[in-house]
């Protein structure tokens, strides 16, 4: 019996230990020729609204931390051998599990890998 996948969410959080399940879902990919996305949650930022002395605009911080995730999941693919179809990042901004849902009901893989 062959498994064939069409579509690989892993879902990444900037850790070692996050990635580990990378390498793994992009040789299934490769098995499969699956499509992975790659999802970034930015956690909600009201804490970091009073740490600062003078408080940024949610917007502008929202502007920042998006782009630096998209910079870590550029390099991610960047650096992964990837044997699949396509690889597509994305950047949501929430409770993790609670995207990681969304985004799985949204376009429903046909495996998590974490």
């Amino acid at each position: 019996m062959t498994i064939k996948y069409q579509r690989i969410l892993v879902p990444l959080d900037g850790s070692e230990l996050g990635e580990s399940a990378l390498a793994h879902a992009m040789y299934l990919a490769l098995l499969s020729g699956a499509d992975v996305t790659l999802l970034y949650v930015v956690p909600t930022i009201e804490h970091v609204i009073g740490s600062a002395q003078m408080p940024i605009p949610i917007d502008i911080q929202w502007d920042v931390l998006r782009a630096q995730a998209l910079q870590y999941l550029t390099g991610v693919v960047r650096r992964s051998e990837s044997g699949a179809s396509k690889v597509h990042v994305a950047v949501e901004l929430g409770g993790e599990a609670e995207i990681i849902l969304a985004v799985a009901a949204r376009e429903p893989p046909d495996l998590i890998a974490m």
